[in-house]
């Protein structure tokens, strides 16, 4: 929602780089960006909270599609797939 990769940066205290890296990343698949930062705290069962902002949704996918949308416009956040388990090699 208009946040600058510094901005994003500082919230969750890493590189400026890294965010610029994932910006695009995401950008050709979505849910890339859960696999490899905690961007969410689960702090009960029905309580997910933003890192980068601090809001709170009430489901997981609710949390993702939100935090997705500090990365991308609200229409690709909204229909991009969440929920996509990756396993590392």
């Amino acid at each position: 929602r208009g946040w600058s990769a510094n901005r994003i940066a500082t919230a969750i205290k890493i590189s400026e780089r890294v965010i610029w890296s994932y910006k695009e990343r995401v950008i050709s698949r979505p849910a890339v960006v859960f696999y490899e930062l905690s961007l969410y705290i689960q702090m009960d069962a029905r309580k997910f909270q933003c890192r980068i902002c601090g809001e709170i949704r009430t489901t997981r996918t609710k949390v993702m599609r939100h935090i997705l949308a500090h990365f991308l416009p609200d229409e690709i956040a909204r229909m991009a797939e969440v929920n996509i388990v990756e396993r590392p090699l």
